[in-house]
């Protein structure tokens, strides 16, 4: 997933949980919504829970072409040993 991507769905789901959240309190007496705190707590776990399973990981070097940058799809190794896409080294 491309960073522009990645960004505008984390921004996604931060604005998705404000608005649930404040969905929950305006439909709430103070009352209950000191009742229902766990709820919103619980709302505000799956988010981050989300957003951690969504965050990009370090790809180690020897996983990617060292000329794209990208990810190894259809990976072929060179006479002298190096590792390139095949889309690269025809």
């Amino acid at each position: 997933m491309d960073e522009h991507k990645h960004k505008k769905e984390s921004e996604g789901l931060f604005w998705l949980e404000k608005l649930c959240e404040f969905a929950l309190k305006e439909r709430l007496s103070d009352e209950a919504t000191i009742a229902h705190s766990s709820q919103l707590e619980l709302l505000g776990k799956v988010f981050t829970k989300t957003a951690e399973d969504d965050t990009p990981t370090e790809v180690p070097d020897y996983l990617c072409c060292r000329i794209t940058l990208d990810i190894f799809r259809d990976p072929v190794i060179t006479p002298s040993g190096v590792t390139y896409e095949r889309a690269v080294s025809q």
